[in-house]
């Protein structure tokens, strides 16, 4: 069949700050390197004894044992630990029996992770949220950095930590960071068929946007295709969306915004169900008009210092990201979204992501050659330009160097899904 360009609104919103673009054409990340896959065993080892410790103390679902946050470099076999002293003799001989080629670094955190999160919630419930761009735990356990909308007033922003950190219930130092360069813009293969796969384009009304990956049901196993909520709360369609292909040619299924089981807008995910036929574990890879797919073997949470792949259907796979930070909560669309992650690519001109991708996978494989998805795509703060070509749709839309996503892991713990 033969493709049409489709001319779509795109699911990001860009602030009037952000609308200057670079004067200059940039090349593309496409042909970037695969995700790092160190040779050694010795690090998968060690990044799966991390990724353990990382899954365990995270959710603060249990005991708050101190951990504060984890970072790796897979060039240097390094990896650096923060703990609020004393770090359990369980942890310390797991670490003491890792290979002698590993580095670990210890660092004695202020507050631990389950503190700082505790303190963003207590922080994002209050009266000071649409005031507030970001907020996240420092990866050192030394507090929690916020990102304001007042970037540009000292007395408004000094006002603002105040009063942060003397609301009840926030037991962590707050302070004012950079993470951000603007606010966070929604970043939105294109006939796909049943069973449906990861990466392809959908249409919801005048919308276009990427599915990250089939998945099912935890209760009875039905099958349902995994996206951004943004992308219905943009489409301003009512409960119920129609989705069709991303050419607009055939339908799929829909999108019940009404189902608060399967419809997370404090996570930016959502689900679609197909109207027959089943999805698939398999994603689409290579350009955005590409027929081969990956295997999908999970999904997986990211750690800082990973190496990491954007695949959205609008632009394509993109690969050569680190990841910066965890644990963001973000404020977008007039909603708190937790569980974000922040990658960049090196090149702070490389176009890795683009409006339309909302939705779509981010993935990174592992030292057995194995694929898996990391999270999915929720947009982007900063502007770059976007090289002719680069992307499906027949619009003109923006195009970024950085990426924030909704962690995997816990964007299918909070719809009840699984891969």
């Amino acid at each position: 069949m033969q493709q049409s360009k489709i001319h779509k609104k795109l699911a990001l919103a860009v602030s009037a700050a952000l609308f200057s673009l670079p004067l200059f054409a940039i090349s593309t990340a496409s042909n970037a390197a695969e995700p790092v896959t160190p040779e050694a065993t010795a690090y998968s080892v060690a990044h799966d004894l991390f990724s353990e410790l990382s899954a365990e103390n995270e959710p603060c679902s249990g005991a708050d044992q101190g951990y504060a946050g984890l970072r790796t470099n897979a060039n240097a076999k390094s990896f650096t630990l923060s703990w609020v002293s004393p770090i359990p003799e369980a942890v310390l001989s797991q670490i003491e029996a890792l290979p002698s080629d590993i580095t670990v670094n210890l660092v004695d955190a202020k507050y631990s992770w389950c503190q700082m999160q505790e303190s963003i919630a207590t922080i994002i419930a209050s009266d000071l949220e649409g005031d507030i761009s970001s907020l996240v735990p420092a990866n050192d356990g030394s507090g929690i950095i916020m990102s304001t909308n007042h970037k540009s007033n000292e007395t408004e922003i000094k006002g603002m930590l105040s009063k942060a950190e003397e609301l009840p219930g926030v037991t962590a130092s707050v302070r004012i960071g950079t993470l951000d360069e603007g606010e966070i813009t929604a970043a939105s293969r294109q006939e796909d068929v049943s069973p449906w796969s990861g990466g392809s384009g959908y249409g919801i009304g005048q919308m276009y946007c990427s599915i990250a990956a089939g998945v099912k049901s935890d209760a009875n196993n039905v099958a349902y295709l995994l996206t951004s909520s943004h992308c219905a709360e943009e489409a301003g369609l009512g409960v119920d969306h129609s989705i069709t292909t991303g050419d607009g040619l055939a339908s799929v299924g829909h999108l019940d915004a009404s189902n608060t089981g399967y419809y997370k807008p404090s996570s930016d995910v959502a689900v679609i169900r197909p109207w027959s036929g089943s999805s698939s574990s398999k994603m689409y890879h290579g350009g955005f008009l590409a027929a081969s797919q990956l295997q999908l073997a999970g999904a997986k949470s990211s750690l800082i210092g990973d190496s990491v792949c954007t695949n959205g259907a609008n632009s394509g796979k993109h690969c050569g990201l680190s990841i910066k930070s965890k644990g963001l909560t973000k404020v977008f669309l007039g909603v708190a979204r937790t569980n974000m992650v922040h990658a960049k690519a090196a090149d702070t001109q490389a176009a890795i992501v683009v409006q339309g991708d909302s939705g779509g996978p981010v993935f990174s494989s592992d030292v057995s050659g194995q694929y898996f998805l990391n999270g999915t795509i929720t947009g982007f703060a900063t502007i770059v330009a976007c090289p002719a070509g680069f992307y499906y749709t027949g619009m003109s839309p923006y195009c970024s160097s950085e990426v924030y996503f909704e962690d995997a892991v816990a964007g299918l713990a909070a719809i009840h899904m699984h891969m």
